[in-house]
């Protein structure tokens, strides 16, 4: 998308990394090796023991020339400290590889520690879900590694591999109430002591100390996205209200102004030449779905957005290409132009470096000669800005990241004595992530607050304060193939010293022949169980991710009935198509019922600007058979009692989204409406018509939900637990589901309605976070588990529909809590256990059979 990378070639970064996931992944003992050769991919032992800051920091340790053979690519600089200074050789690991060897990737464990925070082995492995919480198993599992490898040798990590691949899940990683894990009986020393061990080891590789903290600005959200500024305008992403916003400067009782709707694929925003509209780097969604990245202007005045063409975008695995003699010129991430010279400013990847680099008039590229090697954003304050129109006055401000250090501000100047560079002498608390100039003195940069959130600060860089607070270093612009010549000699003398590479053995490669699908009938296996049956899964896929497909064998074992499905899904674009058939039974009075069925769905989605706007369609045709008189000596010879055809169109637009913040309150609005129309061969048909409308405000947290069903014909029924047909007396379920959810409330309701509305008020009065102050709860020879929160909602539900003539509105009242949990056993902690316990109040039981109190129970795993 333009974003920019880091280090040699993401490609090979990216492969080497999911190659460790195949091997670590598919680690089994003898006895787990026999059991996955019949019941597939399930059987993943290392996957059940190993937390996800193993899984994942192992591979970032791979991928950064570590392990067993390692240092293939050296590190950076002296270490992960590397003393924090700007002299230390800035050319040394020009062909370093891997996050362990970005300070910019690794600043969020400093970040953490910087403000107080110890972070446990789970809360990094899943646990902790707030914005920014993805990355962490990556880098503190990748230092953990590298912990590991210090202390007990780089065998050591593949030896907690080898012993997780024995699957002791009565023991696991950390060891249970009762039980001592793998990572003790490697390491010799209790797991809490050894992470405790590890923290420490952190915080002496930290940078120390932080300057102090600059001043906030006043502005809306917790969560910022890209932001610019001038003397007197802040303009900026709140990503929790995803919108625009700005901010007079000038006026400091101002109140942020509400421009229009964004999200996060807004990457990159400025002012105009003549400040007049907010030039924008925006990915768009071409009408195939296809993510292109894009320009786009923000009249000011008029208030308008307008589309102005798509940006060019670099190929991967540039970095190491543009190290070469006579290749192409690198690709300028966030380009900037000075009006008066016409250069234009950007920054290029050098290989492991990233650079500033600047473009002439007439094409000729130059790179500064600096110490920083990892700078991350640019910001230009023109010339023409400063009133002058010679070469001095300009004025570029950067955010670069030292090694084990936050990210600090850094100021390029011209004058009449040549190019200076200003360095912070200690990064800010918070860091400083995307400086911008707001006038030539004063800076607006991002800083880091605990659990993700972040806030807008202020920093003066006039001369008194670049005289205290900044290192000043004379630089100077070198041409291109300069740079090249002088990298080329340092990666030759570096792989000299890294001694001479075995040659690969050449090894006999599957050459695939040109098919539509390409090895779509490779699947992985599953095994399935639940309150009433128990199976296998198969699942398969061609190498495009094209064509995918489901199938399930098994028995129901509460009817004593065998089962079996097969789902079809082709994605094209936007458009998805789906195939499914089914064959399963159902419990009735009497005996059990089998239903066969078969569908055929489409359906087109279009995103819209911002991304969380959508429109869709879809379209279903289904067949279904139902044999109610259904025993296993008729299997293959089904006598149906009664067949349904039937189908539908739905169209419907949505803005709803989640809060970036926990408990992730939805907000937004989903319209949606349609028709369907079904037959019963010799019987009866009819057709209806539904819509549904969500509200759902994050504060106070609320949802209101309504739907509404009309059937104009006088056979087809609906009814709090669905709908069905009434012929001749006699009762026939439909094979359409209701548009409606059921309402177990009044289930027991004696009869149906031609039309039916139904509609929910819920409000969150309270949320409780318990993760950080519950911790792990030991259990004895099972995994720990933990809660991460738990949120109360209330609220009402009615049911308008006709009963013998007259409206009736069944009423009622709930109270739910949801438990949002985790079980600390390998990657299952990274999954969200739902329990959700609900009472609810009927208003009317005599139209709920008498019942007056419901209770109802849910479960499920979301990741």
């Amino acid at each position: 998308t333009g974003e920019l990378a880091s280090f040699e070639d993401e490609l090979r970064s990216v492969f080497i990394h999911e190659l460790t996931h195949v091997v670590t992944l598919n680690m089994r003992s003898s006895l787990w090796s026999a059991l996955a050769s019949l019941a597939g991919d399930a059987v993943m032992p290392t996957a059940w023991i190993m937390p996800n800051a193993l899984v994942e920091g192992t591979a970032v340790w791979i991928e950064s020339g570590r392990g067993p053979g390692g240092n293939l690519a050296g590190e950076l600089g002296n270490g992960l400290a590397g003393g924090g200074g700007l002299g230390d050789d800035p050319d040394s690991g020009l062909a370093a590889t891997g996050r362990l060897s970005d300070p910019a990737a690794l600043e969020p464990v400093f970040l953490d520690l910087s403000l107080g925070g110890r972070r446990g082995l789970w809360d990094v492995s899943g646990v902790a879900d707030h914005p920014g919480a993805g990355s962490l198993p990556y880098l503190y599992g990748a230092l953990f590694a590298r912990f590991i490898e210090d202390r007990y040798g780089s065998e050591s990590v593949g030896d907690l591999w080898r012993m997780a691949a024995k699957g002791n899940v009565f023991a696991g990683f950390d060891g249970t109430a009762m039980t001592r894990g793998i990572l003790e009986r490697c390491a010799g020393q209790e797991p809490a002591a050894l992470w405790e061990a590890f923290l420490d080891w952190l915080e002496g590789q930290a940078v120390k100390p932080l300057a102090a903290v600059d001043p906030s600005i006043d502005a809306a959200g917790g969560r910022f996205g890209a932001f610019c500024a001038d003397e007197d305008r802040l303009f900026y992403l709140d990503q929790e209200a995803r919108a625009v916003y700005s901010l007079d400067l000038a006026d400091t009782a101002s109140s942020p102004v509400r421009l229009f709707p964004a999200d996060g694929y807004l990457e990159e925003m400025h002012l105009s030449e003549d400040g007049s509209s907010l030039e924008l780097a925006w990915i768009r969604k071409d009408w195939r779905g296809k993510i292109l990245p894009a320009g786009w202007s923000w009249d000011i005045a008029r208030q308008k957005l307008s589309y102005s063409g798509d940006r060019p975008v670099e190929e991967a695995g540039a970095a190491m290409t543009n190290l070469e003699p006579s290749s192409p010129l690198p690709f300028l991430y966030a380009r900037s132009r000075d009006p008066i010279s016409g250069f234009d400013y950007g920054l290029v990847r050098m290989g492991a470096r990233t650079s500033l680099a600047r473009v002439s008039p007439d094409g000729v590229m130059e790179i500064l000669d600096s110490p920083l090697a990892f700078i991350r954003s640019i910001s230009l304050w023109p010339q023409a800005a400063s009133g002058s129109g010679e070469e001095d006055g300009i004025r570029i401000v950067m955010s670069a990241a030292l090694p084990g250090s936050l990210s600090r501000i850094a100021i390029l100047e011209a004058g009449i004595g040549g190019w200076r560079l200003y360095v912070q002498k200690a990064a800010p608390s918070g860091g400083a992530s995307t400086p911008v100039l707001s006038g030539k003195t004063r800076i607006i940069y991002k800083a880091g607050l605990a659990d993700g959130r972040q806030e807008l600060r202020t920093a003066n860089a006039d001369d008194n304060r670049l005289a205290s607070d900044y290192e000043a270093f004379d630089v100077i612009w070198k041409p291109l193939e300069t740079v090249r010549r002088e990298y080329s000699a340092i990666g030759k003398e570096s792989l000299s010293t890294q001694g001479p590479r075995a040659a690969a053995a050449p090894a006999s490669a599957e050459t695939l022949q040109p098919a539509l699908f390409p090895l779509l009938l490779s699947s992985s296996r599953f095994p399935y169980v639940d309150t009433e049956s128990i199976g296998m899964t198969f699942r398969g896929h061609d190498l495009t991710e094209r064509l995918a497909w489901n199938a399930a064998v098994g028995w129901d074992f509460k009817a004593a009935l065998p089962e079996a499905s097969l789902d079809l899904g082709l994605s094209i674009d936007e458009q998805y198509l789906a195939l499914a058939f089914a064959d399963s039974a159902q419990s009735v009075s009497g005996g059990a019922a089998r239903i066969l069925s078969a569908g055929l769905g489409h359906s087109w989605t279009r995103s819209l600007r911002p991304i969380n706007r959508r429109f869709w369609t879809s379209e279903t045709l289904s067949f279904a058979g139902l044999d109610t008189d259904y025993s296993i000596a008729g299997y293959f010879r089904p006598a149906f009692s009664y067949t349904s055809v039937g189908g539908g169109i739905d169209i419907g637009y949505s803005t709803m989204s989640l809060r970036p913040f926990a408990p992730f309150d939805r907000q937004g609005l989903t319209l949606s409406g349609g028709f369907d129309f079904e037959f019963l061969p010799g019987t009866t048909s009819a057709s209806s018509f539904s819509g549904a409308l969500s509200l759902a405000l994050p504060s106070p947290a609320s949802i209101l939900s309504l739907y509404g069903a009309l059937a104009p014909g006088g056979e087809l029924f609906f009814h709090p637990s669905g709908r069905f047909y009434s012929v001749a007396g006699q009762n026939y379920p439909s094979a359409i589901a209701a548009p409606y959810p059921a309402y177990k409330a009044y289930e027991g309701l004696d009869s149906g309605s031609p039309w039916y509305c139904f509609g929910e008020l819920a409000a969150r009065p309270a949320t409780f976070e318990l993760g950080k102050k519950l911790g792990p709860v030991p259990m004895p020879f099972l995994p720990s588990w933990t809660l991460r929160r738990i949120s109360l909602w209330t609220g009402l539900r009615a049911a308008l529909l006709d009963r013998a003539g007259s409206p009736a509105l069944p009423s009622s009242a709930f109270a739910r809590m949801e438990i949002d949990a985790a079980l600390l056993a390998g990657l299952a902690a990274e999954g969200h256990l739902g329990i959700n316990l609900e009472a609810s109040w009927a208003f009317a039981p005599e139209l709920a059979g008498g019942r007056i109190i419901s209770l109802d129970f849910g479960f499920g795993v979301t990741y």
